[in-house]
């Protein structure tokens, strides 16, 4: 990921070199709108691939029953609050301490 990002942060470096290199030309000549905008576009493309995607697939859950380990905290924490989303029968918080399991479960209700 940090190939990714170096590269980006490059290519945005040769972007600015660009735009300034243009930018003794004239606004009259056409073709400097249009490297402008391809370049303008280029950055927002690049920067929705910087942020990541959405995952837009709901899977149907009706009826199913959950069961995830290590619930109150972290990554278990999240995927109880993506899961209880997602109306299952039944989600099973599988916690060490009862306290901080019921803390969990106030929160994602």
């Amino acid at each position: 990921m940090n190939f990714v990002k170096t590269a980006a942060f490059s290519l945005f470096i040769i972007t600015i070199g660009f735009i300034c290199y243009l930018l003794r030309y004239s606004f009259k000549n056409p073709y400097f709108i249009l490297g402008l905008a391809v370049l303008i576009l280029l950055l927002i493309i690049l920067n929705f691939y910087m942020n990541g995607g959405t995952n837009y697939y709901q899977p149907n859950l009706n009826g199913k029953i959950i069961i995830i380990t290590g619930a109150n905290v972290g990554l278990g924490f999240e995927s109880c609050k993506n899961f209880a989303s997602l109306k299952p029968r039944k989600v099973i918080l599988a916690c060490r301490n009862e306290l901080k399991a019921t803390n969990a479960i106030k929160l994602i209700q």
